[in-house]
């Protein structure tokens, strides 16, 4: 079982979940309180202590999941996206470049050359930032150094968030005419495919779900925990719907 997903998107979007309203932010402190995280592991019969600190640990950075995955499915022509992320990463490159700097360890390799001109010149320009009065003493004291050798590691940054954004772009979206468009909410579906992951990762079962044979409504562990956690990331359904949407997913994955 591959939990990357879970464990490198946590906190991806969390700045931009509070700037963007394409994301529908919620309060990521507040989605799973204390009580909640009582009733979930009372439904799934999880009463491991480690177990419970794993669940906990993983749902209070589902809505930042949530919110990454929205933006995505809100992406309009993803192609023309990518070509601009392309374009601005190879500006970058061509900064970099100038600089004769090394973007394979974020700009930690740089280093300021005072006898260059195009250093000597962007340094002085960071002095008079340092010390507006007075770059000169900012030059000697290293500080407008520091500063230049920053900066020139947040633009080593920049490119590589271009390149993973680009090809994040490009590896979610179908080639050719349509793209998306046909594949139901791709959102929805990574994040009841995440839940089911962390449901297995702290119960030990395989999910699955179950229909009562007297009632005929959709019923079991994997429902009722759904149940609990989607409306705390924006989605409200009923168990037949839950049960419907983690058929698919399961499906799919097989």
């Amino acid at each position: 079982m591959n939990n990357s997903l879970i464990l490198n998107n946590a906190s991806a979007y969390r700045t931009a979940v509070g700037s963007s309203p394409l994301l529908e932010p919620h309060e990521t402190e507040t989605a799973f309180p204390k009580e909640l995280l009582d009733q979930i592991a009372k439904t799934i019969g999880l009463t491991n202590p480690a177990k419970r600190r794993w669940l906990q640990y993983h749902l209070r950075d589902m809505p930042d999941d949530a919110a990454s995955y929205r933006l995505r499915r809100a992406i309009r022509e993803p192609g023309k996206l990518a070509k601009e992320f392309n374009t601005f990463e190879t500006a970058c490159q061509r900064v970099l470049n100038l600089l004769d700097a090394d973007a394979t360890n974020d700009g930690l390799d740089f280093q300021c050359r005072p006898d260059d001109h195009l250093h000597a010149l962007l340094l002085w320009e960071f002095g008079a930032d340092v010390i507006p009065d007075d770059p000169g003493r900012a030059v000697e004291d290293g500080s407008a150094k520091t500063l230049f050798e920053k900066h020139v590691g947040s633009v080593v940054r920049l490119k590589h968030a271009a390149a993973n954004a680009r090809v994040d772009v490009e590896r979610k979206v179908r080639s050719g005419q349509g793209g998306r468009r046909h594949e139901g909410d791709w959102a929805l579906e990574e994040i009841i495919r995440l839940l089911l992951q962390l449901y297995e990762e702290v119960t030990d079962r395989q999910p699955g779900t179950s229909v009562d044979p007297n009632t005929g409504k959709a019923g079991g562990p994997v429902v009722r925990f759904l149940q609990l956690c989607l409306p705390r990331l924006g989605w409200h359904f009923s168990a037949s719907a839950i049960r419907a949407h983690v058929r698919r997913v399961t499906q799919k994955d097989q």
